[in-house]
């Protein structure tokens, strides 16, 4: 069959991936955005291949239907670390190992799709109104009077009070999550927004305090950090990996706040970092800080006092990044002998806690070279970089109300919520990457 030359010339263009994370699946996939060939993107509207990365538990299955449905065809789904296309509920999709070419299939995939070698998925969800509406209510809308229902399943504003003024404004309530992206994989809210600010929040379930394992988990950089509480560790490792850790966590904030080149030149540096790169990470932290686009989105958003970090008891980057001298590796005695010294900082909103976190990478990379043969374990003080999660995780609706929807989702990525963490999933038996 002749094919043109467009679609061969889209066939070799960055492939638009939607990303979503099940378990043990995050990192994995934030270290995707240093690769060649693809291009995450923000909605689904703008992707042709929808990336499904982990174990899946049940109660998200529904929210990748969902997702993939919203997909412009031709389309297709490649799961990473699955085991059976059938149980995603996805007809047609492509499994990957946990250790197989994931950037290949998915340009592999995009490319037949866009020269007719391969159809398109089908529709997985039914072709019906979520709400029945239509003739419900005095004008036949399923609202009240002339406002409210949800003709065609788009949920349309009642009245209600402002926060600021008590003012009767429009209110449109509706979920966002649990596979949105630039969210922590599974972060489920239920808000009331007016405009753009949050009048109300409210946290749906966890979907993996199920503690159901489906598929094949992928290798996390968290993993040493669970391993070194059941083994002894070399503290390398360990705080290599912090540095990972962070710096994953900083390339997914620049790409949520539009600097996508920078957001995949710190992936790069993640996924490649050495002991030998102080240096260039040091350059990064340079970059950083005369840059503004990102500071500037992050100054005063989402300010946690010291008082209520300690009120909460909550540990990690947050309490530091607040003035409150909390880490576990300050009484430890292999630390001290490294000279370790805690860093803090006083502000407590997000710009604090991405400084925190680029410090605190820098740092990790000069224990590195310091460290030597030393070992942690189990009866050593071990940072876990997602400490306190859980308390966050349930304080989070509170701090949310009143804030305009972009002060939001700065604020929850700067907390780096782990919900997996929050739901106590056991740790992975895979390999730690190394």
């Amino acid at each position: 069959m002749a094919v043109s030359v467009g679609p061969r010339l889209g066939a070799r263009a960055p492939v638009p991936v939607l990303v979503t994370a099940g378990a043990r699946a995050r990192d994995a996939l934030l270290g995707l955005r240093a690769a060649d060939g693809v291009d995450p993107v923000h909605s689904p509207r703008h992707a042709t291949v929808l990336l499904v990365g982990g174990a899946i538990p049940g109660e998200l299955f529904e929210a990748v239907a969902h997702v993939h449905d919203q997909l412009p065809e031709p389309r297709s789904v490649v799961w990473w670390g699955g085991d059976d296309s059938g149980a995603l509920g996805i007809d047609g999709a492509v499994i990957v190992a946990p250790d197989g070419d994931v950037v290949g299939t998915i340009r592999r995939v995009h490319a037949e799709l866009v020269i007719g070698e391969r159809p398109s998925t089908a529709p997985v969800g039914p072709a019906v109104n979520p709400v029945e509406w239509r003739g419900v209510g005095p004008h036949g809308h399923g609202g009240e009077g002339m406002m409210g229902g949800q003709p065609y399943g788009r949920g349309m504003a009642m009245t209600g009070p402002d926060l600021r003024d008590g003012l009767q404004l429009d209110r449109v309530s509706l979920q966002v999550g649990p596979a949105l992206p630039g969210f922590p994989p599974g972060l489920a809210l239920h808000v009331e927004l007016q405009g753009d600010v949050i009048q109300q929040a409210r946290l749906a379930a966890n979907p993996f305090e199920s503690g159901e394992r489906v598929g094949s988990p992928l290798r996390s950089v968290g993993d040493v950090f669970d391993a070194a509480r059941r083994r002894p560790i070399r503290v390398a490792e360990v705080e290599l990996a912090r540095a990972r850790y962070h710096l994953l966590r900083l390339a997914e904030a620049l790409h949520l706040h539009g600097l996508a080149s920078g957001g995949r030149r710190v992936a790069r540096l993640a996924v490649q970092l050495q002991p030998s790169d102080l240096r260039r990470i040091a350059r990064l932290r340079r970059w950083l800080e005369r840059g503004v686009a990102l500071w500037g989105a992050t100054a005063g958003v989402g300010v946690l006092e010291a008082g209520t970090v300690e009120d909460l008891g909550v540990g990690g980057v947050v309490a530091r990044a607040a003035g409150v001298p909390v880490d576990a590796r300050a009484g430890d005695r292999t630390y001290r002998a490294l000279g370790f010294q805690m860093i803090t900082r006083q502000r407590g909103d997000a710009r604090a806690r991405w400084l925190q976190r680029i410090d605190e990478a820098v740092q990790a990379v000069q224990l590195v070279t310091a460290a030597g043969d030393a070992m942690v374990g189990p009866d050593h003080g071990v940072e876990d970089p997602r400490a306190g999660t859980g308390v966050l995780l349930r304080q989070l609706p509170q701090w949310l109300s009143g804030l305009e929807w972009g002060d939001a989702v700065t604020t929850i990525a700067s907390l780096d919520l782990d919900l997996e963490a929050a739901a106590g999933l056991p740790p992975t038996s895979s390999p730690a990457q190394g």
